[in-house]
C-alpha cells in the first residue's frame, strides 16, 4: 500500500499544498473580450464578453451545440480565437507562444469522458498533470519527488488515496472523475475547465463529484468554469450561471434570477437576434 508523505514533508518542499494560497496576483480574473470563433464560415461563438473572478465557481448551461464546449476549449486555445482578446488571471494577455505554455500550465482540464490512460496507475494519471512543467528529456524519466508529493496529496484530496497504486480501469465512473480532478490539481492551476463532468454519472454520484470540486476550488481559490445540462444541478452548485444560445451570453446572473423565461431564451431553437455584451455579474437577458 502506498502512504501519503507526512504533511511536514510537503510544507518543506516548497509548501506544495499551500502553493495556491501564496501566489501573489497582478490580475484577479479571467477576461474574454469580445471573442469570435469560426469554424469554416460558421461563427461557432459571437461576441462573447465576459469576466470571471478569482475563486467563482461558474456554470455554463446551454443546449447541445450552443457553443458550450467551444468556449470551454477557446479558454486554452485548443480551438483559436479567429478575433478578440484573452487576459489570463496574472499573465495578462495571452500574446504568444510563451503565454499560450503558461495558460495551458495554469488552466486544468476535467473531461466528460475523464480523458485517463486505463491500463495506468491513478498515481500515474495523476503525475501527468506535472508534464507540462519539464521538457520532453525530463518527462521521460521519474519525476522529481516534488511532483510526486505533489500527486499524492492531490490523490488524499479526493480521498482516493487507498487506490493509488490502482489500474484506473478497475475504477468506477465517479472514481475515474474523481481522479480527473485530482490529475486537475497537480497542475496547481488558477483556472479549472470541466466539460459536462457529470454527463456519465448518476444523481448520487454527480452530486459527490461537483461538491468535492466546488469544496476544493474555493479551498484553494481556484476558479472554474464548468458546463452542465442539468439545471438543478447549475442552480445548486453555482455561484453564476452563463447561459448560451447559438453561441451568444444571453444570461449572465445568480442562479435564483434563472426565470423560466429566461430559461426558455436558453434553450431556444431559435438565434437570438439582440446582442449581448456585459462583463459585470448583473442579471441580462435579450
Amino acid at each position: 500500500m502506498i502512504r501519503r508523505p507526512p504533511r511536514s514533508t510537503l510544507d518543506r518542499s516548497s509548501a506544495a499544498s499551500d502553493v495556491y494560497k501564496r501566489q501573489i496576483l497582478v490580475n484577479n480574473k479571467l477576461s474574454l473580450k469580445n471573442i469570435n470563433v469560426k469554424y469554416g464560415e460558421s461563427l461557432a461563438l459571437k461576441s462573447i464578453n465576459l469576466d470571471i473572478y478569482k475563486g467563482e465557481f461558474v456554470v455554463l448551461l446551454g443546449s447541445s451545440g450552443a457553443g458550450k464546449s467551444t468556449l470551454l476549449r477557446t479558454i486554452n486555445q485548443l480551438n483559436p480565437l479567429t478575433s478578440g482578446e484573452l487576459d489570463f488571471f496574472d499573465l495578462g494577455k495571452i500574446r504568444n507562444k510563451k503565454d499560450l505554455q503558461n495558460l495551458r500550465k495554469k488552466t486544468g482540464m476535467i473531461f466528460q469522458q475523464h480523458q485517463l490512460i486505463e491500463r495506468n496507475t491513478v498515481f500515474q494519471n495523476v503525475l501527468t498533470g506535472r508534464l507540462g512543467f519539464h521538457s520532453l528529456f525530463r518527462s521521460i524519466l521519474p519525476l522529481p519527488k516534488f511532483d510526486q508529493e505533489l500527486a499524492l496529496d492531490c490523490i488524499d484530496r479526493v480521498s482516493l488515496l487507498d487506490k493509488a497504486l490502482v489500474k484506473v480501469k478497475e475504477l468506477s465512473g465517479g472514481q475515474q472523475q474523481r481522479v480527473g480532478i485530482a490529475r486537475a490539481l497537480a497542475q496547481n492551476p488558477s483556472l479549472i475547465l470541466a466539460d459536462e463532468p457529470i454527463a456519465s454519472l448518476d444523481p448520487k454520484t454527480s452530486h459527490q463529484v461537483l461538491s468535492m470540486l466546488k469544496d476544493i476550488c474555493k479551498k484553494d481559490n481556484i476558479s472554474a468554469l464548468t458546463s452542465l445540462h442539468q439545471v438543478d444541478f447549475a442552480k445548486e452548485y453555482g455561484d453564476r450561471i452563463i447561459g448560451l444560445s447559438h453561441g451568444k451570453i444571453v444570461f449572465n446572473g445568480k442562479s435564483d434570477q434563472l426565470s423560466d423565461e429566461i430559461l426558455k431564451n436558453i434553450y431556444s431553437s431559435s438565434p437570438i437576434t439582440e446582442e449581448a455584451n456585459f462583463t459585470s455579474n448583473e442579471v441580462v437577458m435579450v
